[in-house]
């Protein structure tokens, strides 16, 4: 699913699809993270011809691990651009999960470094962080808040970030029925990162709404009370986060069994395509002003040369 997100022309059903040991698809993927990084000439694009196609696989195997060892310094332990050619699982299984990694991390780490802005916006929280401990078994958060180290408290960072901007919106997509009388739009909260009605779709699509009005059509957002309603929300969840830019880490079955990691997850991704808009309202605001000032400048300087 994530692979697939990346770029458009990723179609597989499987890391081990035989596709994937041409290393065209990681290709791809690692251009997607971080565009620019791949040599393209060097490159071969698929169909290969047979008498070349275990070279031309090897090779583009190569390029990937030289970015990833060369260029972002990962971990590829005893792994060669032959092992992932030749569909050793456990390779392939390492390469995708460090560049999954990585991905994490450009979200987390994207402030002072100028390759990483044109991919991702720092997130207000670090999401590096953030999806490491979403992972980590309880006690093991527990035993290390105890510690000097602070401990992160995700799930209520999210949530409260997710109830604030439902809160913001004035105008509701679905009237919830549970809701009577008052400002309904405002009285719509997650309770939690399990919540029932996040499976029902329709109040992850209003958060949406309240992050890029645009984006949804109310005409395709149903109530969720039946199944095949709740499946329809949960594909137009992800097929509006994926035009907005969102890393998608799950698939619209998860949005159903409404797992709380994968929740976590999901509004992350919302949380971080958040805070892009708002930097970058607030860099076009900074340079309109700079603008102004600027102008002023030169005709007060024009004022004082008349």
């Amino acid at each position: 699913m994530w692979l697939n997100s990346l770029d458009h022309r990723i179609h597989i059903s499987s890391i081990f699809d035989p596709e994937v040991c041409t290393g065209y698809p990681l290709l791809l993927a690692v251009e997607a993270i971080q565009p620019g990084c791949v040599n393209w000439e060097s490159a071969y694009i698929p169909p290969f011809k047979p008498k070349i196609f275990k070279i031309a696989s090897v090779c583009n195997c190569n390029l990937v691990v030289d970015v990833c060892f060369t260029q972002w310094r990962l971990p590829l332990v005893n792994i060669g651009g032959i092992d992932i050619a030749e569909g050793k699982r456990m390779a392939i299984l390492s390469m995708v999960w460090q560049l999954m990694r990585h991905h994490i991390n450009m979200g987390g780490d994207s402030e002072g470094n100028p390759k990483a802005e044109r991919a991702c916006i720092t997130s207000p929280f670090k999401i590096r962080s953030e999806c490491a401990a979403a992972f980590e078994a309880p006690w093991r958060r527990e035993k290390r808040s105890s510690a000097c180290a602070p401990r992160w408290v995700i799930e209520e960072d999210v949530l409260h970030w997710a109830n604030g901007k439902l809160a913001s919106n004035t105008s509701l997509l679905i009237p919830d029925p549970s809701i009577e009388g008052g400002d309904a739009a405002a009285a719509i909260t997650i309770k939690s990162l399990s919540d029932p009605k996040l499976g029902e779709g329709w109040i992850l699509l209003q958060l949406l709404a309240t992050i890029s009005p645009r984006s949804v059509n109310s005409v395709y957002v149903l109530p969720g009370q039946t199944k095949q309603e709740r499946e329809s929300n949960a594909r137009y969840i992800i097929s509006i986060a994926q035009k907005l830019g969102c890393t998608m880490f799950l698939s619209w079955e998860d949005i159903l069994e409404c797992k709380g990691k994968m929740m976590l997850v999901l509004l992350a991704s919302f949380m971080l395509l958040d805070n892009k808009k708002m930097v970058n309202q607030q860099h076009k605001l900074k340079n309109e002003r700079e603008g102004v000032i600027v102008k002023g400048d030169a005709r007060a300087e024009e004022e004082e040369a008349e």
